[in-house]
């Protein structure tokens, strides 16, 4: 199973493996987890993580 992220657009090209994924959005985006005890750390990620992929292209294929 290939699961990941095609990139479009500028990004055009690119793929990110899923287990790949949030490392490489955080540090696109300039940021570090400083407190990973933070209560709402894990729905912010979740949440951070849709939105840098909102536009592009998830992959699931069987391979």
């Amino acid at each position: 199973m290939n699961k990941g992220f095609h990139g479009t657009g500028p990004d055009a090209g690119v793929f990110v493996a899923a287990e790949d994924s949030l490392p490489f959005a955080l540090e696109r985006c300039g940021l570090t987890i400083t407190n990973t005890d933070a209560q709402e750390l894990e729905a912010f990620l979740d949440m951070f993580e849709e939105w840098f992929y909102s536009s592009w292209v998830k992959e699931e294929t069987e391979e």
